[in-house]
């Protein structure tokens, strides 16, 4: 008679039956699932949040980059204001996944950037108002959701194999830059191909101005019905359906996530609990020190889609290159992350800190001295440099906060998106009313002011007692 065997694990969730029979012993049948520790779990999980999270950055890049262009200036900034705004909602962003879950979160980011991407089809403020609410929420909590989601997914499995927690969480945080930059490229590309042919009409026709995404600037209401932006817009919809798909119905959740039940009580508490974290980790000295250097970061990364583009790219070489220059600096962005994430396990993040703070300030002070001149090798040279350091000091801020802070994974996240968000609306707010030379001496003089602050903080970092007196998680860098 054929005998039935259930085989299940409760720390993996390793589900195995088989059906053998008695009398030759033979295996029948087998239904398994990969387990979190195994790497073809791994490897799928991160493939499929990867092309989730590019294509996310792709419509957020491609559908703000066209927003003042379509709907015009009063209209478009109104809308950008808003969206950056309603992007301070990311300090609520670990509450929610505490509450939902990594990739209840996920999704929910997904059906923001959906909503945000249809609201703009149409240029009027009772659609782009909503749409900038939903894209601000996407675009604030989408980092947070992410990089918990790619740091647990690595953690779990270093667990299972011969290297350690801290290699992972560098490794991780440099692809969650990676995804962003890639993005940034793709929405970039996309703009470039798909309105060439609109950018070519305006050049004949006289037009010499252009929008961040190197795009000739033609009447709104014109440009809104051209085909080729319908084209576009159509297509950063289609972008964000795929993600949207992939994330509900390829993606696994955590196993951390499957005991989560909602309740708003619930919410509400874990919304208190999580913002009396983040409180208390502001307040440890190895944290808070280090914030005012993600802030200068955000200021510095604010800088090169704004302020360069416009004074420098366009002055230089003309707004039909802005587009390359920009796929140029996103692609450099990306290598430079996720070569530096794998790097991490191996240097010291001081080391690596000082090499990029000497290279950034190093682009200013030539940014500062250089005659303006025509030069494509100049501009594509700062590009890719640029790009350098933006994505290591993403790859590098956040994961120093990741690993002071590893029992608190998505309180760290937020921190660090929060500081970004406040250097970003820094370098906003000063660009209405500084030079491109002066926000240059901001950027460098923030940056050489803040980082002996972030070099006394990783020695504190090195120092366990601080986090057992406050209660924190243990705030050292030694690999276990």
């Amino acid at each position: 008679m054929p005998q039935f065997h259930i085989y299940s694990t409760t720390t993996q969730e390793v589900v195995a039956t088989r059906l053998t029979n008695s009398s030759n012993g033979e295996l029948d049948s087998v239904k398994h699932t990969a387990s979190p520790g195994k790497y073809s779990y791994y490897l799928k999980n991160v493939i499929v949040y990867v092309v989730s999270a590019i294509l996310q950055y792709a419509v957020a890049n491609g559908t703000l980059s066209l927003l003042t262009s379509l709907a015009g200036e009063e209209r478009g900034f109104a809308t950008l204001a808003v969206t950056y705004v309603v992007a301070y909602v990311t300090i609520c962003s670990p509450g929610l996944i505490a509450s939902l879950g990594c990739k209840t979160v996920i999704v929910s980011v997904n059906i923001g950037y959906l909503l945000f991407s249809v609201g703009n089809f149409s240029v009027e403020y009772y659609t782009l108002i909503p749409a900038a609410v939903f894209g601000g929420y996407s675009i604030s909590v989408v980092w947070v959701c992410g990089a918990t989601y790619l740091n647990t997914l690595g953690v779990s499995y270093a667990e299972h194999h011969k290297t350690t927690a801290n290699k992972m969480i560098s490794y991780t945080n440099g692809i969650s830059m990676f995804c962003f930059s890639s993005g940034f490229v793709l929405g970039n590309a996309l703009s470039s191909i798909l309105l060439l042919p609109t950018r070519n009409s305006a050049t004949r026709a006289g037009v010499n101005n252009g929008t961040a995404a190197g795009l000739c600037s033609l009447e709104p209401e014109a440009l809104a019905e051209n085909k080729y932006v319908y084209a576009l817009r159509s297509t950063l919809i289609g972008m964000s359906a795929i993600s949207l798909l992939l994330v509900i119905f390829v993606l696994d959740g955590l196993k951390e996530d499957k005991a989560k039940s909602f309740s708003f009580t619930k919410l509400v508490g874990d919304m208190k609990s999580s913002l009396k974290d983040v409180g208390k980790a502001f307040c440890q000295p190895n944290i808070g020190l280090a914030a005012p250097l993600i802030v200068a970061c955000g200021i510095g990364i604010a800088y090169f889609p704004g302020t360069f583009s416009r004074v420098y790219i366009a002055e230089c070489v003309g707004v039909h290159i802005i587009g390359y220059v920009f796929i140029v600096y996103g692609t450099a962005s990306a290598i430079a992350s996720v070569c530096l994430g794998k790097v991490l396990g191996y240097v010291s993040l001081t080391t690596m800190s000082l090499l990029n703070a000497c290279l950034n300030v190093g682009l200013v002070a030539f940014l500062l001295i250089w005659e303006r001149e025509p030069s494509y090798l100049v501009i594509f040279t700062v590009a890719i440099l640029w790009g350098v350091c933006d994505g290591s000091w993403v790859t590098l801020m956040s994961s120093y906060l990741a690993l002071n802070l590893k029992g608190l994974l998505h309180v760290s996240h937020c921190i660090y998106s929060t500081s970004f968000v406040f250097g970003y609306s820094i370098n906003y707010m000063f660009a209405l009313v500084l030079t491109s030379q002066q926000l240059l001496i901001l950027l460098a003089g923030s940056l050489l002011l803040v980082l002996p602050l972030y070099l006394v903080a990783e020695w504190l970092s090195n120092r366990r007692s601080i986090s057992r007196c406050l209660g924190l998680p243990e705030s050292s860098h030694s690999e276990e």
